[in-house]
């Protein structure tokens, strides 16, 4: 600026402009690495909640903890009509099994 006194304002134009990116980016990123840090806490808390079930805990307790299943199923096994629940793991990305009988869990997978 000192040589070219007469580019001073094209400078500060670019330099403002370059500041102006940089800040951008930089909240970009933070942004990113916040969305990424309430993903793994997510995923750290159904974790928990998927060790927090127990053999011969009721269906109103799964559903306390766990919510609405994906989906159920009937199924007839040792001449016993067994009701299986199934939800979506999205930390392992697979579907647990929780098997009824009487209204209490007897296994999961």
């Amino acid at each position: 600026i000192v040589l070219r006194p007469e580019l001073e304002k094209d400078l500060n134009f670019g330099l403002e402009a370059l500041r102006t990116k940089l800040e951008d980016l930089s909240d970009s990123k933070t942004r990113a690495r916040i969305q990424d840090y309430i993903e793994s806490e997510k995923n750290r808390a159904k974790k928990r909640v998927f060790n927090q079930i127990e053999i011969g805990m009721s269906k109103d307790n799964v559903v306390e903890l766990m919510g609405q299943p994906a989906f159920v199923e009937n199924k007839y096994t040792n001449n016993q009509i067994v009701e299986m629940w199934f939800y979506f793991d999205e930390v392992e990305e697979k579907y647990v099994n929780f098997y009824f009988e009487d209204g209490s869990i007897i296994r999961v997978d």
